[in-house]
């Protein structure tokens, strides 16, 4: 008797843990949403996202926190990286850094702004000197509008 029962509790155990996780686990269709509200309430239409996908962290055991990138639509290169829950997301005004002491999503927007502002006075000031400036992360690449002598380039690079 006890043998015919036991897979049978097994199998109870089993449904209802995965009801509740269903219950409560976000889809990614409902995390988009959740995110596309936050984004329009607090940004209006300045603020478009890629690459949404689930951030399932065994520290927190979150199963709604979610990993995005989002970046200004008319200014692609301020781009940021925000790990947020989507369950919460949608009351929040600005979402806290998931790592202590570090900046909020809105303060790093800010922050963000400067950078590629000033990126963009320091290529402005490279290109009279035939100098074209590619930013990445880690690089900056000075790209020549044509060849120039090595005291040439030392020049432009001492100046840049």
């Amino acid at each position: 008797m006890i043998r015919e029962t036991i897979p049978l509790i097994i199998v109870v155990v089993v449904v209802t843990l995965l009801y509740v996780k269903l219950k409560h686990i976000l889809s990614n269709k409902s995390a988009a949403k959740n995110l596309e509200l936050f984004l329009k309430s607090n940004y209006g239409t300045t603020l478009k996202y890629k690459n949404l996908e689930r951030f399932f962290n065994t520290a927190t055991m979150n199963p709604n926190c979610f990993t995005v990138v989002i970046y200004e639509a008319r200014n692609p290169n301020v781009e940021m990286h925000l790990t947020f829950d989507a369950s919460k997301i949608v009351e929040q005004k600005d979402v806290a850094s998931v790592y202590p002491n570090e900046l909020s999503f809105n303060e790093t927007y800010i922050e963000k702004q400067q950078v590629v502002a000033t990126q963009a006075v320091i290529s402005d000031k490279m290109k009279p000197l035939g100098v074209d400036l590619k930013w990445s992360y880690n690089f900056i690449e000075l790209i020549f509008d044509k060849s120039y002598t090595e005291n040439e380039v030392l020049e432009k690079e001492q100046f840049f």
